[in-house]
């Protein structure tokens, strides 16, 4: 299973090695850890988390995405532009319950949306997601995964 992701994640960045630009920062929430972004050009991009699974289940989780980035550009007041993105994506979890035993492996699907904002001075992306989640193997079973997060525009 993990091999399968891996084999996945690495077609998925090398078809897209001319990224325009790289994120690397953090994202907290019900899964908290490290999380990088590649943009692609003609508004996609590929996110990307290494994390550590606090919501019921507790784990290292692995996921990408595929965005659509930005989808939709929101002005509000202020703070513009905030921008909406959409994507899908795919998840491996290894978990175990709360009483640490009974260790499982995990792959669904990811449907991120989520809003992000840039600032200029220092170049960062703040951002906040929702992503449901459709696990496939080894029960199917949906779960929704949420984050906000930091990434410094390098």
């Amino acid at each position: 299973m993990l091999k399968l992701f891996i084999c996945f994640v690495f077609l998925a960045y090398s078809n897209f090695a001319r990224a325009n630009e790289a994120q690397l920062g953090l994202i907290l929430g019900s899964i908290t850890g490290i999380s990088g972004k590649y943009d692609l050009g003609g508004n996609r991009a590929i996110d990307a988390a290494l994390a550590y699974s606090v919501d019921g289940q507790y784990g290292i989780a692995l996921h990408t995405d595929y965005l659509f980035n930005p989808a939709q550009v929101l002005t509000l007041g202020r703070i513009t532009p905030v921008s909406l993105y959409y994507g899908v994506g795919i998840r491996l979890i290894e978990y175990r319950d709360r009483n640490r035993i009974n260790g499982n492996t995990r792959l669904g699907m990811r449907f991120p949306i989520g809003l992000f904002y840039r600032t200029s001075n220092p170049d960062l992306e703040l951002f906040g997601e929702l992503a449901p989640i459709l696990d496939v193997t080894p029960r199917t079973d949906v779960y929704i995964d949420d984050g906000i997060g930091v990434r410094l525009i390098i």
